[in-house]
This record gives C-alpha cells, structure tokens and sequence, in this order.
C-alpha cells in the first residue's frame, strides 16, 4: 500500500510485473496500476525466468520467478512474486518478493547459481518462506526483512529467525532498524540504517 510514496521518494523508471496471469482485481492492484499509469516517466516490463535487464554494463541482472507457464498452476499469487538477482562488482543482491515454500523448491532445482551476498528475505520473513534449502543454496550474509511494527501477520516468524540465526546470517529489519541502505565498495558491502 505505500507503492505510490515509493514511486515518487525514488523516482522510478522501471517498474517490472510478472509474465503471466493477470493480478487479482483488488484495490490495492488498482491503485498500484493507476500510480504508474499516472507518471509518463515509467516504463513497465513484464518478465519471468530467464529474461535479464540491461540497467547498465557493470550490473548484471538475471530474473528467477516467475516461471513459464506451464507451472503457473499450482503456484500461489505470492509464488508468482518476481525474484531478481543483481550482480554488482562482484557482489550480488538476491530479491524475493513475497514467494513461498514452494517457489522456493522450483528456483533450487534449477541448475542456476542462487549464491548472494545479500537476501532480501522472501514474505516478509513468514513462516512459510525461507526454508533451509532455499537459505544453503543463497548462502547469504546479509538478510533483509520488509515487516511493519506490529504488523498484524506476526511477520517475521521466530522460527525463521532463528533459522537465519543457525546459518549466521546477519539480519536487519525494517521495523527495528528504519531504512536500510545496502551499499557495495570494491567488493565490500557497507549497511547503513535509518534509526
């Protein structure tokens, strides 16, 4: 609900969709499409697996989900979520929206390299994301959970925090920790935040 504060904080170009069925007709959905109809300075692309972003010649960018239509079916909305992998001066960035489990299981099969210095870690850090398959394959060491203060949905789960615990993943939330900066110096990683 805060994607049109977002947009005007960030002064979006891009804004990527999933490839494939049509988001539910909710009001959020809505209001999400009318912010970006409403700004002539957006682009919106539409990608799933396999599709890569040319956003510059030092960044390398490669889509992981959604994945092609045939399996469209037994996946979840939050299983259609975009994951992006961005690679920068050696260091890669890994974001996940709001994937599950399941989603989780397709990406590991796949003969790709997941490992990432940083995570943004998938659904808010629910319960139902972050399996131990998915965290050994990422190898991160950095984690970033989007969660609100007291949000109603109990987001992040402590047993996924304590799973990000045993595989000593440094994390940072936003609702301890404000805005979180991820920055890269020569193949170092610089995290700075907000409160």
């Amino acid at each position: 609900n805060g994607f049109k504060s977002v947009l005007e904080d960030v002064n979006a170009r891009l804004v990527l969709t999933r490839a494939g069925p049509d988001p539910p007709d909710t009001l959020t959905v809505r209001n999400i499409l009318d912010a970006i109809k409403n700004n002539e300075n957006i682009r919106v692309k539409a990608v799933r697996l396999g599709d890569t972003l040319p956003l510059s010649p030092q960044v390398a960018t490669e889509i992981l989900n959604p994945p092609v239509p045939g399996e469209f079916s037994r996946l979840s909305e939050n299983d259609l979520s975009v994951v992006l992998k961005v690679g920068f001066h050696g260091s890669s960035v890994l974001l996940c929206g709001d994937i599950q489990k399941r989603a989780e299981g397709l990406i590991v099969r796949r003969p790709i390299s997941l490992r990432s210095e940083v995570l943004k870690v998938p659904h808010h850090g629910s319960n139902s994301s972050s399996s131990e398959q998915f965290l050994r394959r990422a190898a991160p060491s950095v984690g970033i959970i989007s969660c609100g203060r007291r949000n109603p949905y109990g987001h992040p789960s402590p047993k996924v925090l304590e799973r990000y615990q045993q595989f000593n993943i440094r994390l940072f939330r936003t609702d301890l920790h404000g805005g979180i900066v991820v920055r890269v110096f020569k193949e170092k990683l610089h995290v700075t935040t907000t409160l």
